[in-house]
């Protein structure tokens, strides 16, 4: 035992002496290495924060952002629609398009991560071309929840925003009433006037107000009488009430 315990105590005495010895040289330049990486980190931040635009959360911060004779135009408060100026080359493609509403979304009174990460181009003329951004919440589809952006083909600069996000509010994540239940809901409502039923959606996030908020399926029911009568009807997931109801038929 007595030779371990000596040698442990030469290596000891080893460990402090090279410390005690060391080349300033060492500590300099571990000292120079943490500045180097500490600066290349906050280079690296300053040039992410230029990068990324400041969020717009008010409409004179957008007016800011983007000079024009804006028109903003709200329903019970929530902004709606969003025209009258020009934002150059915001449109010219879906990813670009796609930046421009995650900087509004907190003006739009939307959290950013609801937007659909694909923009879609659902309509292009000689002049103009229409996108459309869709909203989801977790793992659901937000009922008629979305975005419209129109915007010049010339120069890709967008001169209309319609905004249809909804306010989605806390609601059960659990399915009380099945599609096949909410089926028979329907049925039993309008008995022998219905030609056919079809489940087209769901579930999905049915938000007409924020205090309003639950899964829902979505069905297209066409009547006997009057005949081509069409109808969308939404029913709840948790209540199995009709909550909406909406014509598919254009006259």
């Amino acid at each position: 035992r007595l030779p371990l315990i000596l040698a442990t105590f030469c290596l000891t005495l080893s460990a402090v002496y090279f410390f005690k010895h060391r080349s300033p040289n060492e500590t300099t330049s571990t000292g120079r290495l943490e500045t180097v990486e500490n600066a290349t980190t906050e280079t690296e931040a300053s040039n992410r924060d230029q990068r990324e635009p400041a969020s717009i959360s008010s409409e004179e911060a957008f007016t800011k952002a983007y000079p024009g004779n804006w028109t903003f135009k709200r329903e019970n408060g929530r902004l709606n629609f969003i025209a009258g100026g020009n934002i150059p080359a915001a449109g010219n493609n879906k990813e670009s398009v796609r930046e421009f509403v995650v900087r509004i979304a907190p003006l739009l009174g939307v959290p950013a991560a609801q937007i659909e990460p694909e923009v879609k181009e659902t309509s292009r003329s000689a002049l103009s071309v229409m996108f459309l951004a869709e909203q989801r919440s977790g793992d659901f589809s937000v009922y008629q929840g979305n975005l419209s952006i129109q915007a010049r083909n010339a120069d890709g600069a967008i001169y209309l925003v319609n905004n249809q996000l909804r306010d989605v509010g806390i609601y059960n994540k659990s399915i009380r009433v099945s599609s096949d239940d909410a089926q028979k809901i329907i049925e039993k409502k309008y008995f022998n006037e219905i030609d056919k039923i079809a489940l087209v959606k769901g579930p999905l996030i049915f938000a007409k107000e924020r205090d309003n908020t639950e899964l829902a399926w979505v069905f297209n029911v066409t009547f006997n009488s009057p005949q081509y009568q069409a109808f969308e009807v939404v029913i709840g997931a948790d209540s199995g009430l009709e909550l909406h109801n909406q014509n598919l038929v254009v006259h």
